[in-house]
């Protein structure tokens, strides 16, 4: 993510993971290697779940990639239609804005 989306993210605007599944940043100065604390809900367990992130929002230092790395929803390339179910949002109040 560059250094604009993050700052977007600081300020509030709404994150997701490769999956889609809705994410909130709740610490971004943790120490260590991966400063950021996020929460990413889990549709199928109705539960959240952290994760810890480097300072661009991904999982891993390295090349590999990870379902937990977050994006922009506003730039998510799937779309978002499993996250709602007959019409109706399947994510909880926080999410949505």
């Amino acid at each position: 993510m560059n250094k604009q989306d993050i700052e977007k993210a600081k300020s509030g605007a709404r994150l997701v993971t490769d999956y889609g599944n809705p994410a909130r940043v709740i610490c971004w100065d943790a120490d260590g290697q991966y400063p950021v604390v996020a929460l990413i809900y889990e549709i199928k367990t109705d539960s959240e779940r952290a994760v810890m992130l480097s300072s661009s929002l991904r999982a891993y230092l390295d090349e590999n990639e990870s379902f937990d790395d977050l994006h922009l929803f506003e730039s998510y390339p799937h779309g978002a239609s499993h996250i709602e179910v007959n019409g109706r949002s399947n994510i909880p109040r926080w999410c949505r804005k």
